[in-house]
């Protein structure tokens, strides 16, 4: 469970991360574990794979997480770290390697890792983001399960909502949370000066009646993975469609979002999802 306090030293600047108390050395170590298992989900479902997802309202993403970003997501300033000459003391060459190097030398040199921000006044680390924001990657591991929707979001909207955002974020994929104290997971997708898509940004939200009302909510429907060797495309069932249509319908009205779909959708899939479930009962 992710508590509120977490939260705000998550969200500390960096210019005040001195100031933010340590966890202790047990925090910092399951931190650094779920930071080692954000690396085995990211080879094994993001490394050198882009993703096309097509939602309900007809617009597609295709999007990837590249290793040079990999540390900014996962909660590891890259340049801090380099530049603190912390990987001379461990004996590293880290200038010409990635961001995914650097983590995979952090997860490797845990005990050092720790004693080393220790000597560095605990300056170089924090802990809680990243363990905060590797929960939060690896609720979003494998997309082929249909298990998130989007927000096509609309800074100004979200202004005028009580929400405003230094966040450049366009695109929201979001998944249930299973912790009580926040409702959803949060991916904020946004697009660079050549209009490629990047992840930006992962956090728990515990607001969504401000960060859903008045925005678009769409839900995936097909989903193609391309690696340099393989094509593979999934499309939810019409079960799984009328599952999320229910769900996102649901949603667009308690939070008073719009929920974009084709046509009479929902009769379509009504239909479509029985006729499954005939089929499965003859075999």
């Amino acid at each position: 469970m992710i508590s509120n306090r977490e939260m705000k030293y998550v969200n500390a600047k960096v210019d005040n991360e001195h100031s933010i108390p340590y966890p202790g050395d047990n925090y910092s170590k399951d931190a650094l574990l779920e930071l080692k298992n954000s690396l085995y989900l990211y080879d094994v479902y993001y490394k050198n794979r882009d993703y096309d997802i097509l939602f309900s309202n007809g617009d597609n993403l295709v999007f990837g997480i590249q290793p040079f970003n990999l540390s900014h997501i996962l909660g590891v300033n890259f340049n801090q770290l380099r530049d603190s000459g912390i990987f001379d003391d461990l004996k590293c060459d880290i200038d010409k390697r990635t961001s995914y190097d650097l983590l995979n030398t952090i997860v490797e040199n845990e005990d050092d890792i720790i004693k080393l921000n220790k000597l560095k006044e605990y300056s170089l680390l924090n802990f809680y983001r990243i363990k905060v924001r590797s929960e939060v990657f690896s609720k979003f591991s494998n997309f082929s399960e249909f298990n998130f929707g989007c927000i096509n979001f609309d800074k100004d909207i979200a202004s005028k909502k009580g929400y405003p955002t230094t966040m450049k974020s366009s695109k929201f994929l979001f998944t249930e949370s299973d912790d009580p104290g926040f409702n959803y997971y949060m991916l904020g997708i946004s697009n660079n000066e050549d209009d490629n898509y990047y992840v930006e940004t992962m956090f728990p939200n515990n607001i969504p009646e401000k960060m859903f009302a008045g925005q678009e909510i769409v839900m995936p429907t097909v989903i193609s993975t391309t690696t340099p060797s393989e094509f593979n495309k999934v499309e939810a069932s019409a079960s799984q469609k009328l599952r999320m249509v229910k769900l996102y319908d649901n949603m667009a009205r308690m939070y008073n979002s719009k929920f974009s779909y084709f046509n009479d959708y929902y009769s379509t899939l009504s239909n479509q999802a029985r006729v499954e479930e005939r089929q499965k009962v003859l075999k």
